[in-house]
C-alpha cells in the first residue's frame, strides 16, 4: 500500500498552529520548504517525492489521507452470484 500512495492530504485541527517542512528526496542542495499550518489548513502533496515534518509548540492534531495508484495489473474474478441492487 506504501508502494501506491501518490497523493497525499493533511488537514490541520489546531488549536496550535505549526510549521510543516517538506524536501525533496536524494537531494542534497535542495533547501527545506516550510509552511506555516493553522487550525483549518489543508495541504496536498506527493508524500514519494517529498519527505515532510511537522512541529509545533503546543498541542496540534493533523489527519491525513492517501490518495493511491491503481494496480497495474488488472484483476478479474469471476463471480457466480449476481448483485441485487440496494433499494
Amino acid at each position: 500500500q506504501f508502494l501506491r500512495h501518490k497523493v497525499m492530504i493533511i488537514i490541520f485541527l489546531g488549536p496550535s498552529s505549526g510549521t510543516l517542512e517538506m524536501k525533496p528526496y536524494n537531494t542534497d542542495d535542495a533547501e527545506t520548504y516550510e509552511i506555516q499550518t493553522y487550525p483549518g489548513t489543508l495541504v496536498v502533496l506527493r508524500p514519494d517525492i517529498l519527505s515532510h515534518k511537522h512541529f509545533s509548540n503546543g498541542r496540534s492534531l493533523a489527519m491525513s489521507s492517501f490518495f493511491l495508484q491503481g494496480d497495474r495489473k488488472p484483476k478479474r474474478t469471476k463471480r457466480s452470484d449476481k448483485m441485487v441492487p440496494a433499494a
